[in-house]
């Protein structure tokens, strides 16, 4: 994968005679190493011109050289409305590239190939390649079953002169008419190329859902977390594949590149803006929940975890090794560690070990062409919860701890929690209260004498804390009974609510009155719901460069915000509502929060700062907008990856890193 990468993942017949028992055949000679490419363009591209080219000079190639030509209907920009005809040119050259260039350029340079086209390959991994199957699979051609059948009916012709270009523009034209609307479906192409590249439908049918399926809505819901993507409105996939095993995903891949489909990527369903199980284009869900093993090794303090394996899972094995490891990863113990690593991914040691991603050592992953890529200590824990109303001096108290919680001992780390509470027993009168909620890597004598020094005015007391192991910390923090460790394997969500969150970065402290001036907001009624969280930095976060992971809030923060309003089913048609007044908190604290850029935390996503158009030519420009906010100046380098490892684009939903395209206007 290489370090780039891992920073910042294919007669007359016999029968009118009698009943043929064999055939002794002869062999030929082939070269060990033989060149295969793929040329796709569409009208929009001069396929017609290609094709009426083409006709004058394939039959004149050197015998080495075979190039077919297939022309279907296709759709268009990935939408439905509009449709266009593509011509495939595939071939297979019996030598190497180096030879073969040459021979293109001299008898067929219109059609514009280059070495980044052709791929060398085996003989018979040129036979694989030709039939869509992954080309290190030859046990493929060993299977007989036809995994897809359907009607069909053919005819052949021969062509003795070339056809006018005028002619094949009146082919095209039957190709628009209802009836060979077939060859642009998506979807149905889509479950024929996955019975083609599996050769065996019916041993992957339990891992393909489709509409049909009277399945097919419970494994969508099952990983929505947030009901603003669960209505009858939102886009649904065509399709969802729940792989078993990592040679489920290339065909995948393949597939959907074919038929000009998105792939939405989904590991525990957590995205704040539903990116993975939502699109407006056709799109295909990847759903990771049975790639979810892990094998932890506490000799060498090391573990591999499935990407579609949750933080509760996590947990829980570790524990059945260690009672002395962990792991810096978030709280809630339903989410992925697919997106959530791959985003930074932070928790209650985050002061003491930095992020999730910060202690990836290695990675397995699948790139655009199928390929899959690697890499080539605690004791007793202390915890405590102590609440302070604006009665209780909570604004004098959330400003102190902003001047003190990024240079508390790493062993220490403090998160505060601000909502909207009732203040009497009949709920008329209200008020906010301040949460301070703290893990210690270390007992209760310790804990106490650095508070009473770094912090007293919080009045902590012995009886406030309690001493527990790291894993019953992780049940601790998500809310759970200590004792309950079972609850980390679950990996339902208990309250899923409609929610939108923003997040901000402050490297000043707010002053009192800016802290007034937010309780104000929670007295508005679409506040009900709202919370908003204040995680300290400082210890291992300030020592880890900007540029070391893709995440780049380190050293300058103080801490980090996450403002979050959520609101219940019967008021989903006021959505609205509760969507604008967290935008008003957000434009509210802009003063007081980092600027050029105004930072924020690409987990805690966020389609306000600024998305993509959902088209391949991203504009760079346009996506440098949230880029630049989300990764700093990491995000250059970003761009620089997804260029070579994706060059067009496949990957791809409203906030996902463009490559740099030429000639463009970026």
């Amino acid at each position: 994968m290489g370090e780039d990468l891992f920073w910042a993942i294919r007669g007359g017949g016999g029968a009118s005679f009698g009943v043929i028992l064999a055939w002794k055949i002869q062999l030929v000679d082939v070269p060990k190493v033989l060149t295969a490419f793929t040329v796709q363009r569409t009208l929009e591209q001069n396929a017609t011109q290609l094709i009426h080219r083409w006709q004058y000079i394939a039959h004149k190639f050197d015998p080495d050289l075979f190039m077919l030509v297939r022309v279907a209907g296709a759709n268009y920009n990935q939408g439905r409305r509009n449709m266009t005809i593509s011509a495939t040119f595939s071939s297979i050259f019996l030598g190497g590239i180096d030879r073969l260039l040459p021979l293109m350029q001299e008898s067929f340079p219109e059609l514009g190939l280059v070495r980044e086209n052709c791929t060398e390959m085996s003989w018979i991994q040129s036979v694989l390649y030709f039939q869509g199957f992954p080309i290190d699979s030859p046990e493929l051609l060993l299977n007989r079953t036809q995994p897809f059948a359907e009607y069909f009916k053919g005819k052949s012709d021969y062509v003795k002169k070339p056809i006018p270009e005028d002619k094949f523009e009146g082919i095209w034209r039957f190709f628009y008419e209802p009836e060979a609307e077939a060859s642009a479906d998506d979807h149905d192409n889509f479950l024929e190329c996955l019975s083609e590249e599996f050769h065996n439908y019916t041993s992957i049918s339990r891992i393909v859902y489709t509409p049909a399926n009277s399945s097919y809505n419970s494994v969508l819901r099952f990983s929505i977390r947030n009901l603003r993507f669960a209505t009858e409105s939102t886009p649904k996939p065509q399709v969802i594949i729940t792989p078993e095993n990592e040679s489920h995903i290339p065909p995948v891949i393949y597939c959907a590149k074919e038929n000009h489909m998105q792939i939405r990527t989904r590991s525990g369903g957590h995205d704040y803006e539903g990116l993975s199980y939502v699109s407006e284009v056709p799109f295909v869900i990847i759903d990771l929940i049975n790639l979810s093993k892990v094998t932890v090794d506490a000799q060498q303090k090391t573990a591999w975890i499935e990407a579609g394996a949750t933080n509760g899972l996590l947990y829980y094995r570790i524990a059945e090794k260690s009672q002395t490891l962990g792991f810096p990863a978030g709280s809630c113990p339903t989410v992925g560690v697919g997106g959530l690593f791959s985003g930074g991914g932070y928790g209650t040691l985050l002061r003491k070990y930095g992020l999730a991603a910060d202690n990836i050592i290695d990675a397995r992953m699948i790139d655009v062409n199928g390929k899959i890529l690697d890499r080539q200590s605690m004791e007793r824990v202390t915890v405590f919860t102590i609440q302070k109303t604006l009665e209780q001096n909570a604004t004098q108290l959330v400003h102190r701890w902003q001047y003190v919680a990024h240079k508390l001992d790493p062993d220490l780390l403090i998160i505060v929690r601000v909502e909207r509470v009732n203040s009497s027993q009949d709920g008329r009168n209200m008020t906010i209260r301040a949460s301070f909620l703290s893990l210690f890597l270390g007992g209760i004598d310790r804990l106490l004498p650095l508070i009473h020094e770094s912090f007293p005015e919080l009045g902590l007391v012995r009886e406030d804390c309690t001493e527990m192991s790291w894993i019953q910390s992780i049940l601790f923090f998500a809310g759970f009974p200590t004792e309950s460790r079972e609850v980390l394997l679950n990996r339902t969500e208990p309250n899923v609510r409609y929610f939108k969150g923003k997040s901000d970065y402050v490297q000043k402290p707010i002053p009192g009155y800016g802290l007034e001036g937010i309780w104000r907001l929670f007295y508005e009624p679409e506040a009900k719901g709202a919370t908003v969280f204040l995680i300290p930095y400082g210890g291992r976060m300030d020592e880890i460069s900007e540029s070391a992971v893709p995440f780049p809030h380190r050293a300058g923060n103080l801490y980090k915000i996450l403002h979050i309003v959520y609101w219940e089913e019967e008021e989903a048609q006021n959505s609205n509502r509760y969507i604008s007044w967290i935008r008003r908190l957000y434009s509210y604290v802009a003063p007081y929060v980092s600027r050029s850029p105004r930072a924020a935390y690409f987990n805690y996503r966020d389609l306000d700062v600024g998305v993509n158009n959902n088209e391949g030519n991203i504009s760079y420009a346009r996506a440098s907008v949230w880029g630049i906010k989300y990764f700093k100046n990491n995000f250059d380098r970003l761009v620089r990856v997804k260029t070579v490892v994706d060059p067009t684009n496949f990957f791809r939903n409203e906030q996902s890193i463009p490559p740099r395209w030429t000639n463009k206007g970026d």
